[in-house]
């Protein structure tokens, strides 16, 4: 029994070790393979008229309004405009029925 133990132990432990150097050189080879980003970096366009000034109303109607916070949110009850078939009857033993709307 103690035999057993023993060996199992030890081969708990083998494939524990086996098993952390194969991740060391996954982890090796993978830094080999990583993304290079460019050394230059080419400067971006700069901002149109136009969405500096969308930019700058946005700003005013922000700053006017002050903080924004949503009070309540609920869903409106209206009826919809498409028909939804459905299967009635026990896992569909009876088969297509009528239409029915959504509420």
């Amino acid at each position: 029994m103690l035999t057993i133990m023993l060996i199992g132990l030890i081969t708990v432990f083998l494939v524990f070790t086996v098993l952390y150097f194969v991740f060391l050189l996954f982890g090796f080879f993978s830094k080999k393979a990583a993304v290079k980003l460019p050394k230059k970096i080419e400067p971006q366009e700069e901002v149109g008229a136009d969405e500096a000034e969308i930019a700058a109303v946005m700003a005013a109607i922000y700053a006017i309004l002050g903080p924004v916070s949503i009070k309540k949110i609920y869903k409106k009850k209206e009826k919809r405009n498409w028909v939804v078939w459905k299967k009635t009857g026990w896992r569909g033993v009876k088969g297509w029925s009528g239409n029915s709307e959504l509420e």
